[in-house]
């Protein structure tokens, strides 16, 4: 009797911590292609421009859950630098360059906004890191090997 109340307790237990549906994930680790920025309070969406051909901007950031390092290309330059990522999906990027030569459009938003994350989060298995008081989004797609 003891061990039935015991196995069903600890099952209650399983179901409201990790077996919740909880998508929150503790990190940002992969390697991510920036597919969009949104502005939340204008429903704009920024696509990669048309005449950009080849130039996608790919990221792999890598972290513990604490602290990271982006390293990646823009446009036009390879870029890196370091995050941090707090309680509650909350993010801090530092120590963010690059050579920044002949860099435009698309690529020189990129360098402004992800001076700027405030927080991370998912939307199934898009990365979305926001900036400006989270009213914008850099949104990013996994990049499958």
């Amino acid at each position: 009797m003891i061990l039935k109340r015991l196995a069903i307790l600890l099952i209650l237990l399983l179901l409201t911590t990790g077996f919740s549906g909880n998508t929150q994930k503790n990190s940002i680790t992969g390697k991510w292609l920036l597919i969009c920025i949104t502005d939340l309070k204008t429903a704009h969406n920024s696509f990669r421009p048309e005449n950009y051909n080849d130039k996608h901007l790919l990221f792999d950031f890598k972290d513990d859950g604490k602290t990271g390092e982006i390293i990646g290309q823009t446009t036009s330059n390879d870029v890196g630098g370091e995050y941090e990522l707090f309680e509650n999906e909350k993010m801090s990027v530092s120590n963010f360059g690059g050579t920044k030569v002949g860099e435009h459009g698309w690529g020189y938003q990129f360098w402004d906004n992800i001076r700027n994350a405030s927080s991370y989060g998912y939307s199934s298995d898009t990365l979305l890191i926001y900036f400006e008081s989270d009213t914008k989004i850099l949104k990013f797609s996994p990049i499958k090997k």
